[in-house]
């Protein structure tokens, strides 16, 4: 759910970052499922990096991010945000 900050609206609501994670899924070539997975292929890392700075880039918070690619560590999050 997106969040207002002093009348501006931060982050996105969880359908739009629901339909974020399915456009990169598709223009990756890889399922929501795999995605999510603990699959380090590089394929599958590159993926998670782009919904990662996309959804960074959108006001999502690592934490919500995490939970979104299937709970990974809000650190490797972040090293995805910065490698950007």
């Amino acid at each position: 759910m997106s969040k207002q900050i002093k009348g501006v609206v931060v982050g996105l609501s969880n359908e739009n970052l629901l339909e974020l994670l399915l456009k990169v899924c598709k223009a990756y070539e890889v399922s929501q499922k795999d995605i999510q997975s603990p699959s380090e292929s590089k394929i599958l890392v590159k993926a998670r990096k782009a919904f990662a700075c996309s959804a960074w880039m959108h006001g999502v918070s690592t934490h919500k991010i995490s939970t979104v690619l299937g709970n990974k560590d809000r650190s490797v999050i972040a090293s995805y945000i910065r490698q950007s």
